[in-house]
């Protein structure tokens, strides 16, 4: 498996949805490939925080929402977003 394999099986691997030789093939990868590794920590930091936050938990952490907000606005979005309280 590379990367773009596994990247585009990432969801079903995070879910559980993989059985069997897929999700053997997806764990072989992440223990090879280090920038596979971060994404997935990343994706699932993210999931976390939003089962955080569903509980009433607080707010998005300011450096996430500083990134999310460069990004978008990198984008030529900006002009109808609102600042951060």
């Amino acid at each position: 498996m590379n990367c773009r394999q596994f990247q585009l099986r990432m969801s079903e691997f995070l879910d559980g949805d993989l059985t069997g030789k897929p999700c053997a093939e997806c764990r072989d990868h992440i223990r090879k490939c280090a920038e596979c590794q971060r994404i997935l920590e990343s994706c699932r930091d993210t999931i976390a925080w939003f089962r955080r936050d569903a509980a009433g938990t607080g707010p998005l952490p300011a450096a996430l929402h500083d990134k999310v907000m460069r990004t978008i606005q990198s984008r030529g979005n900006s002009s109808r977003l609102a600042s951060r309280p």
